[in-house]
C-alpha cells in the first residue's frame, strides 16, 4: 500500500514574499524623505559669474522731501537784493549777456530766447559795455525789491523779484514790450539807425 506524502500549505511562502516587499518600499520612501529633507537644508549656490548691472536694489528708506530753501547768498533781505543786482548788472555791464539772461524772472525769459539775446547784442554791443553800475537805494516790500542804479549820467529803477530761492532781474515795462512786439532783427535794424550800437558792428 503506497503511502502518501504530505500536502504543502499554499499561500504560506507568498504572504512571506508580500510582507518582505512591504518592508523594502517603506524603507525606500523613508530614504527618499531624508534625502528630499537634506537638499531643502542646503544653502543656495551664490553665482561667482558678473553681477547683472540692470537689477536695481529697492530702498526701504522713507524718503523726505523738501521744499527748496532760499540760496545764502541771496536772502530775502534788503542786503540780499543788493547783492544780487550787483552781480546781475556786473554780468549785463561787462558783456556776459547769456549769464544775465539766466537771472531774469521766468515769466519774461520766453519773451526772447537766449540765443536770440545773445545774437542781438552780438550784433549791436550796448555803446556803454564796460561801464559799471553804481548801486543806490533798495528798498524791498514782500518779495520784490527796487534797485536804483547809475550808470555814466543814467540813473535807472529796476526790479528784482524773489523767485526759486533767488533774486532775479524783471524786464522793465519798455523792455517787456519791445520784445513782445519786435523781432530780434527788427530790433538791430532800429538800434542802429538810431546810432545806439557800440563798436565791432557791421553797419
Amino acid at each position: 500500500m503506497a503511502t502518501r506524502m504530505p500536502r504543502k500549505r499554499r499561500g504560506a511562502g507568498s504572504g512571506v514574499a508580500v510582507l518582505a516587499l512591504g518592508v523594502a518600499i517603506a524603507a525606500l520612501c523613508a530614504a527618499i524623505v531624508a534625502v528630499v529633507l537634506v537638499v531643502e537644508r542646503l544653502p543656495e549656490p551664490v553665482a561667482s559669474g558678473p553681477v547683472d548691472s540692470t537689477v536695481s536694489t529697492v530702498s526701504t528708506q522713507p524718503v523726505v522731501l523738501s521744499s527748496p530753501e532760499p540760496s545764502p547768498d541771496e536772502p530775502l533781505t534788503r542786503a540780499g537784493a543788493r547783492a544780487a543786482a550787483q552781480r546781475a548788472l556786473e554780468l549785463y555791464a561787462g558783456g556776459e549777456y547769456g549769464k544775465f539772461w539766466d537771472r531774469w524772472v521766468s515769466e519774461d525769459q520766453p519773451l526772447v530766447r537766449r540765443a536770440d539775446y545773445l545774437r542781438r547784442f552780438r550784433e549791436c554791443p550796448s555803446p556803454s559795455e564796460g561801464v559799471p553800475w553804481v548801486i543806490g537805494k533798495v528798498a524791498v516790500s514782500g518779495t520784490k525789491a527796487a534797485v536804483t542804479a547809475t550808470r555814466a549820467k543814467l540813473t535807472e529803477t529796476f526790479t528784482f523779484v524773489h523767485q526759486h530761492g533767488e533774486w532775479r532781474y524783471q524786464l522793465t515795462p519798455d523792455q517787456r514790450k519791445q520784445y513782445q512786439n519786435k523781432s530780434v532783427d527788427r530790433i538791430v535794424a532800429d538800434e542802429r539807425a538810431a546810432g545806439r550800437c557800440g563798436r565791432g558792428t557791421a553797419g
